[in-house]
């Protein structure tokens, strides 16, 4: 009876995480490739729940543990819905102080910078919340994660140009 009841368990963790994986990936596919026709969206959906598999198979195989919380959803759905316009905002941010470095020699600085989040505990939610909270920060031209403080809940981030 406790063994049935652990393999439900395992079947529940394994699908709800899976279908976790397949979302972010199915939300970042639609994203990228901005087309919502019926064929495009029938290729996502297969290559991304292929990419899901591969992430579960790899993660059991590395013994990683990683943890989604329902909560997450809006924020990351909004985050995705946003990738677009943000990555297009920072590129030309980019492109213009290269522009303006190259053409009147005033080199725009760049630099570190600090964003305040939670660190929050080693347990798997946390190591994937840092995770996202990495790639979603990063994924944009401008900006690279280099690494959190748990001390004082900082986010510490290179910018090749520091919007001001």
């Amino acid at each position: 009876m406790a063994e049935q009841r652990d393999r439900r368990r395992a079947v529940s963790w394994f699908a709800v995480n899976w279908f976790a994986w397949w979302a972010l990936m199915m939300g970042f596919w639609v994203a990228i490739d901005d087309l919502l026709r019926a064929d495009e969206l029938i290729v996502g959906a297969v290559a991304t729940a292929l990419a899901a598999a591969a992430v579960m198979v790899v993660g059991h195989l590395a013994q990683v543990r990683a943890g989604f919380k329902a909560a997450w959803l809006p924020a990351a759905i909004g985050g995705v819905l946003g990738l677009p316009g943000r990555v297009a905002r920072e590129t030309l941010l980019v492109f213009a102080a290269l522009a303006k470095t190259l053409l009147r020699r005033e080199p725009r600085g760049g630099g570190f910078r600090e964003i305040s989040v939670r660190y929050g505990d080693d347990s798997p939610a946390g190591v994937t919340r840092r995770t996202l909270l990495t790639g979603s920060k990063s994924l944009a031209p401008n900006a690279f994660v280099v690494d959190f403080d748990a001390e004082r809940d900082v986010m510490l981030v290179h910018e090749l140009v520091n919007p001001s």
